[in-house]
């Protein structure tokens, strides 16, 4: 055999043994999960250059600098930039016997070496329209961004891991998902053993439409299930939460979609929505209403069209403007 061959028939052996051991926890045949696994790799094969651009940023938090200088007024010296009135109040005394060798009155700007303050935990939430609205080709588009988000941040995952004993971060990553139609429905938790497996049975519930545009339903879920001290780690810094929305925009009931994304912020989780698709005026006004009405000085939807090329840029920059300042 060659050598290419040798690879293909062992992992070939590997997708099998791992099918048989997902069956049991998943409600599909071996077979059914190997053609899934099988189209979720041609997902993520589909967006190769932007998952190599992810990879530029976790490479970036991981060995980029973990401390900074800060410029500021420091005392007491002999000499320095400026007096301090009180503290040559204080040494009046010493003055005027003419003891200045003694006396320490001037303050001067010196560089302090700072550790950045920085997250325990990243939580990123996915949100996806399954409603009748979502043709096949905008299905396409919400199966690439979820599977760039989910295969991404694993792979973030393990480089941390990899590089804990060096950089001493508590620092992880987690992803949980839903879509939403008629209901929402959680597809994907926090907690999951087997990432491989957790991301194709992601990418089952990527397929068939749910009916209506209930986005509230999904988001009043995810602040419900927020814990009081959920709330005040967010609230501290030590938690970075982070929901994106991929929808066409037509909510259901727009009101309470704005409703939920108020909640959502005042709960101190970042929220941002992105349309796609060819989508009409009336959806168009709805998504801007109920995303960017919140805050007059900015936007928390983007309208990015039917192409991938202009969504899944769109969802890294938002992601680097958020966790490019992170240092580990």
């Amino acid at each position: 055999m060659t050598p290419q061959e040798r690879q293909k028939m062992n992992q070939e052996k590997s997708d099998k043994e791992w099918a048989e051991k997902a069956a049991k926890e998943l409600k599909f045949t071996p077979d059914q999960l190997l053609k899934m696994k099988q189209e979720y790799n041609q997902r993520e094969q589909s967006i190769a250059p932007y998952l190599s651009d992810m990879t530029s940023l976790w490479n970036n938090l991981i060995y980029g600098r973990s401390r900074e200088i800060k410029r500021q007024m420091s005392g007491h010296f002999k000499s320095g930039a400026e007096i301090d009135i009180q503290k040559t109040i204080n040494e009046y005394g010493r003055i005027t016997n003419g003891e200045f060798d003694k006396t320490r009155i001037f303050r001067k700007i010196t560089n302090k070496e700072i550790i950045s303050e920085k997250p325990e935990k990243i939580r990123i939430r996915l949100v996806g329209d399954m409603s009748g609205s979502m043709g096949e080709s905008k299905r396409l588009v919400l199966q690439q961004a979820f599977t760039l988000i989910l295969s991404s941040l694993d792979q973030f995952n393990i480089m941390l891991e990899s590089e804990r004993s060096v950089t001493k971060s508590k620092l992880h990553v987690e992803t949980q998902g839903y879509v939403f139609g008629d209901h929402q429905r959680k597809v994907k938790d926090f907690e999951n053993t087997d990432p491989m497996t957790a991301n194709v049975n992601v990418f089952t519930h990527l397929h068939n439409t749910m009916g209506s545009t209930y986005d509230h339903t999904a988001l009043n879920a995810i602040n419900d299930s927020l814990s009081q001290d959920d709330k005040e780690d967010i609230k501290k810094g030590k938690i970075l939460d982070i929901v994106f929305e991929i929808t066409d925009g037509g909510s259901s009931d727009e009101r309470q979609s704005h409703n939920a994304i108020a909640n959502l912020r005042e709960s101190g989780i970042i929220t941002r929505a992105f349309q796609i698709g060819d989508v009409s005026k009336s959806e168009e006004e709805t998504f801007n209403y109920v995303w960017n009405t919140h805050d007059p000085e900015k936007k928390y939807g983007y309208v990015v069209g039917p192409d991938i090329a202009e969504l899944l840029p769109a969802m890294t920059k938002v992601l680097k403007e958020y966790l490019s300042g992170i240092r580990i």
